[in-house]
């Protein structure tokens, strides 16, 4: 019953996503250390319907309907496998084309993929510049490398044991390298604290923790020394297919989401965000998926 209860006191307080901020650039295992928990992730206020389905074999269809300001948007995206390579082709309602490639198996530990894309009525020659990347892992080190156009993103951890891991990431413009940024994570039990420094002058410092109460209850806080923000969260599993989280900011927005398992083929999810500063700005939105 306590628990119940502190966890309804959190949603009436608790916090909606993490600043944007907090996030710093890098792929990989690096962007999974400055990564907001679960309980402070914004459920998305968005309508939509998700149809995915099996073609046969190794392909498959995602057909996605969806409604934004009035508007009905849908997207096919479309996924096989040839020769042990994975293929992605998103179609967007704009008739835009996104492809994405990617092997693993090349050589040990190291993976492959490139991603470019088409707008409506261009020709080949008009593909974006593809984005390559590569990553490695072994050993307790990852490392990744994105190159796009005139710019690189280059990062790298290392799990000291298990409960440690510290990481590394910069870019370069092709004349020289942008800021460092540093992070580390740490896990005692239930128990997990993250830092994050944007910059080797130390102007920017991102704090986040994280406690798991029990098998139902996880809460969650994080704190950005650059403009002073923060954002607080819990998430609650009522049972064993419906979970709830609430979370609010220091801009005064709480978000609260639900998701619930329909069946085995259907989930469904509802986001609230409320602005505490102006209550007349609601937004509410249902998606439903479904595994055909």
């Amino acid at each position: 019953m306590f628990k119940k209860v502190l966890a309804l006191g959190l949603v009436a307080s608790a916090s909606a996503a993490a600043p944007s901020n907090l996030r710093l650039r890098g792929g990989g295992a690096f962007s999974d250390l400055t990564k907001a928990p679960g309980a402070l992730d914004a459920a998305s206020t968005g309508n939509s319907i998700k149809l995915e389905t099996k073609a046969g074999g190794d392909v498959g269809i995602k057909a996605t309907m969806s409604s934004v300001g009035g508007a009905i948007k849908s997207a096919l995206k479309m996924t096989t496998a040839i020769q042990g390579v994975d293929l992605t082709v998103d179609l967007d309602d704009s008739g835009g084309t996104g492809i994405s490639a990617s092997a693993d198996h090349l050589v040990d530990g190291l993976k492959l993929s490139l991603d470019t894309g088409i707008s409506a009525g261009s020709k080949l020659d008009d593909l974006s510049s593809p984005k390559i990347t590569a990553e490695y892992a072994n050993s307790g080190i990852d490392a990744t490398v994105s190159h796009s156009g005139d710019n690189t993103d280059i990062s790298a951890t290392y799990a000291v044991n298990g409960d440690l891991s510290a990481g590394v990431s910069t870019t370069y413009d092709g004349s020289s390298l942008g800021d460092i940024n540093l992070a580390a994570a740490y896990k005692a039990g239930a128990s997990a604290i993250s830092a994050a420094i944007h910059g080797l002058k130390g102007d920017s410092i991102a704090l986040t923790a994280s406690h798991k109460v029990d098998d139902s209850l996880d809460v969650a806080g994080t704190f950005s020394t650059a403009d002073s923000k923060f954002a607080v969260g819990a998430g609650y599993k009522i049972d064993g297919s419906s979970h709830v989280t609430v979370n609010a900011n220091s801009d005064g927005i709480v978000n609260v989401g639900y998701d619930r398992d329909v069946s085995d083929s259907t989930s469904l999810k509802a986001g609230l965000e409320i602005d505490a500063n102006d209550t007349g700005k609601r937004k509410a939105g249902v998606q439903l998926s479904c595994h055909i």
